[in-house]
């Protein structure tokens, strides 16, 4: 009698069924549990990023307004930084 076997593609000798199946779902669950802390990592990372950027957009708009108002008005930078400077700015802008 001629009977064909089914055999696995990474163990020639190993039929199907056998314990190499348990490994391969095993090795599936490995693989699912790894991608999910990638995902996990990756949304710390998004987390991250989007605090980086919100500092720097702060600190761009704090330079730049200590830059312009040093150059306008010809005095120290820091002074912007002080409420009242600010509201005399507003007053004078509205008038």
């Amino acid at each position: 009698m001629n009977r064909r076997v089914k055999v696995n593609s990474l163990n020639p000798t190993a039929k199907l069924g056998s314990a190499n199946d348990t490994k391969t779902k095993e090795g599936g669950l490995q693989r699912k549990k790894a991608q999910k802390r990638e995902r996990q990592v990756w949304l710390v990372s998004i987390w991250v990023h989007i605090l980086i950027v919100l500092f720097l957009l702060i600190m761009s708009v704090v330079l730049g307004l200590m830059f312009g108002y040093s150059i306008i008005v010809e005095s120290e930078g820091l002074q912007i930084l002080r409420w009242g400077t600010r509201e005399e700015l507003y007053e004078y802008i509205l008038g």
